[in-house]
């Protein structure tokens, strides 16, 4: 059987994974063991800062700290407890604004988009420099 090539998220493997896909028949699994670790840990995340408020978010930390990746990361548990007073007050903002603050695909397109202007024009367009 051909090996088909793995789907670029590492999120989606993951989903397949899931729903039943044998890694070692469908997917070339070469260098994929780490990204699906980062996955893993991204989706055990997302409890927390998704959660409906402080009390439910640090329920969710300690249910992150308890499970597997919470034991084999322990340093982002401890991170998470340390600065947990500056994290408490983003949960005072509905849910729609939570998600715009801690999304940042935006502002780094458009960061892309300025540094590519800069480079292919310089900072300044003409000649004459104000």
């Amino acid at each position: 059987m051909a090996r088909r090539k793995a789907p670029r998220s590492p999120d989606a493997l993951l989903d397949q994974l899931l729903a039943g896909a044998d890694p070692k028949t469908a997917f070339d699994t070469n260098g994929l063991l780490d990204d699906l670790k980062k996955a893993l840990a991204k989706r055990a995340l997302k409890g927390i800062y998704r959660a409906v408020d402080a009390a439910a978010g640090e329920i969710a930390l300690g249910a992150f700290e308890e499970s597997l990746l919470g034991l084999r990361y322990p340093a982002i548990g401890q991170s998470c407890r340390r600065a947990w007073g500056e994290v408490l007050p983003f949960y005072a903002f509905p849910a729609d604004v939570r998600r715009i603050l801690y999304t940042t695909n935006a502002i780094e397109a458009l960061n892309a988009k300025l540094r590519r202007a800069v480079r292919a024009r310089g900072h300044f367009p003409t000649e004459r420099r104000r």
